[in-house]
């Protein structure tokens, strides 16, 4: 017969304790009999068991399924259409074992326990045993578990369950209970620096205790406030070895013990450690390192020069220095250095040695200084602090505004450079520049000096031909006009050297005999000391006459000079012989200021002299 309907209606699946799931149905009509059917993937299902008598039978238990599995079932009576599908997960397996372990030095509890199958994720329960709500956390599926940071001294209950594949939690284990232990101390160390004392220090790590307890060999030593950390066991015998370990209480909690550590008294410090250089410049070394203990009265540090020098003891320390600096050390030099520890009882060893080369002084010299030398000449000095065969001194200059450019690199010992082939002084137009130099070593650079600014003098041209003669045989020549800008002789002003040949060639390489210069100049109030000098040998020794100008009457003045002296003998000449002049215009303080208009110069050609006269 073919199938009919209405089919059954399957309702909810129940899950059981046991692992079994339990399930019922309705229909509408009688029908003989029914098969089970069930699958593990929702989709190829087969039949598990036969109902006859259907109408007497309408629920079913499934006690073949397996702990945290899915399983989907249906129902399907002989000729009736088959049912719907439901699905549900067993539950997981109960959890078993369950132990708790209190964890020394820790507020922490250690959980262990079997489980009964497999999970997806565990549930783990905490409370505190007089409080009546459970705190949770679900964790990775485990058999084990670290419950951290609980209260000292409180006594905690745990139950611990599977959470399965669906969601499903199984059976609950029992629950445990545990106390929580004070935190113990740790790191418990004991030194000795003098022949009757012993020194105890710990980290405390209780926040609960109301003490600490102190045994020596076994007995009650003392009892420290909480959160003391150290403690001075005075006296104790010269050489003896006492054993000591320390624990926290409050009342009659107590926490576990430390490590039981011995120390015999008057023995010497230990030795320093991680000595290491932690800087260095030209002059200056820095040093650094790690205590053993805290117990030395001294640290010595040594020093030598080169790895095969003689080790000096460069100074004593007091002992809980960790660090210090070596200064006034020469630049360019490898230092070594070593450590002890010393106390009254005795010495440690030796640390082993550091070393570091000092860096090259290269600090910029602060005498820095630029002078004039001549229209064309500056002459840059400096005193160096540290002198070096390596060492050399980058000049750089510039004009002002300009950019910089490096115009020479010195003798490792130099102490001055001459810059030559510069333009004249001319007022805010040319011969003005601006100079700093560095030090440096290998591709080491130093820092800049200040900058300097100097110029030149101011320079002339060949005196030239005027349009007018005198009589006598004396010739005027006057400075070229476009020098507008050097005719304050605040400055010097030089001319070029000339010979007067181009009045006549046949002057050229005669000798000419200078008796007078005659200066114009502008009047001014303010009176001025005025030099003019003449030179017949390249500018090396000057024929010179001074005379105070700028009392004249009207709106320009012209003074006469002449009667120079000698440079050798200081006498008056009345006329300085030559074959090539250089005049130079100066005033004997820069505080004046006199413009000049022209400069006259008065000559004989030949033997034949006229005698002006030494006045005036």
């Amino acid at each position: 017969m073919a199938d009919q309907s209405p089919a059954p209606i399957l309702g909810t699946i129940d899950i059981l304790a046991d692992g079994s799931l339990h399930f019922h149905w309705s229909y509408w009509e009688e029908w003989p009999d029914a098969s089970i059917q069930r699958s593990e993937d929702g989709v190829h299902f087969y039949t598990i068991d036969t109902l006859v008598n259907g109408p007497d039978n309408q629920k079913y238990t499934d006690t073949s399924t397996a702990l945290n599995t899915r399983y989907w079932y249906r129902i399907k009576p002989m000729n009736y259409k088959v049912s719907n599908v439901e699905n549900e997960w067993t539950y997981p397996g109960a959890v078993t074992g369950l132990t708790a372990t209190k964890q020394d030095e820790l507020a922490d509890v250690s959980l262990e326990w079997t489980n009964g199958s497999t999970g997806s994720q565990t549930t783990i329960y905490w409370k505190k045993h007089t409080d009546s709500s459970w705190t949770h956390a679900h964790i990775t599926f485990s058999d084990s578990a670290l419950i951290e940071d609980l209260d000292e001294g409180v006594e905690y209950d745990f139950k611990v369950a599977i959470l399965g594949n669906g969601a499903v939690e199984g059976v609950q284990s029992a629950v445990v209970s545990a106390t929580v232990d004070l935190i113990a101390p740790t790191l418990l160390e004991a030194h000795s620096n003098t022949s009757t004392i012993i020194h105890l220090t710990w980290s405390d790590n209780s926040g609960f205790e109301t003490g600490v307890e102190i045994y020596r060999d076994g007995e009650l030593l003392t009892t420290v406030a909480a959160d003391v950390e150290s403690y001075l066991d005075d006296p104790v015998v010269y050489t003896q070895t006492y054993a000591y370990k320390i624990r926290a209480i409050k009342g009659a909690v107590v926490s576990a013990w430390t490590a039981e550590v011995e120390c015999t008294a008057g023995v010497a410090p230990g030795v320093p450690t991680d000595l290491a250089v932690d800087d260095y410049t030209f002059g200056q070394i820095d040093l650094d390192w790690t205590l053993a203990d805290i117990y030395a009265d001294y640290i010595d540090v040594y020093q030598r020069i080169t790895g095969t020098g003689e080790w000096v003891l460069l100074s004593s320390l007091p002992g809980d220095t960790v660090a210090v600096s070596v200064a006034g050390l020469d630049p360019v030099t490898d230092y070594y250095y070593k450590l002890r520890a010393r106390n009254t009882s005795g010495q440690s060893p030796e640390t082993g040695t550091v070393d570091a080369v000092t860096d090259p002084n290269l600090t910029p010299p602060d005498d820095f200084a630029v002078t004039v030398i001549s229209d064309s000449q500056l002459e840059l000095t400096w005193t160096p602090d540290w002198e070096d065969d390596v060492l050399v001194w980058e000049v750089e200059r510039k004009i002002p505004g300009g950019a910089w450019e490096a115009i020479e690199t010195t003798d490792p010992l130099a102490h001055s450079y001459l810059d030559g082939g510069l333009s004249p002084y001319i007022v805010g137009v040319q011969g003005t520049y601006v100079y700093r130099i560095r030090g440096v070593y290998g591709t080491t650079d130093g820092s800049y000096t200040a900058e300097v600014t100097e110029s030149t003098k101011s320079s002339g041209t060949v005196p030239e031909r005027q349009d007018a003669f005198f009589a006598m045989g004396q010739y005027l020549c006057l400075m070229a006009d476009d020098l507008v800008g050097a005719r304050e002789i605040t400055r010097e002003w030089y001319s070029k050297e000339f010979d007067f040949s181009n009045l006549d060639p046949k002057f050229f390489h005669t000798w000419k005999f200078v008796d007078r210069i005659q200066l114009e100049y502008e009047n001014t109030a303010s009176q001025v000391s005025v030099t003019v000098g003449i030179s017949t040998d390249y500018g090396v020794t000057w024929f010179e006459k001074t005379k105070v100008l700028g009392d004249a009457s009207g709106g320009s003045a012209i003074k006469d000079f002449r009667g120079f002296v000698h440079p050798t003998t200081g006498l008056v000449v009345p006329c300085v012989p030559g074959v090539y002049f250089i005049i130079r215009i100066k005033c004997s303080s820069s505080s004046g200021d006199l413009p000049w208009t022209g400069a006259y110069i008065w000559f004989d050609q030949g033997a034949e002299h006229f005698d002006t006269g030494l006045q005036d």
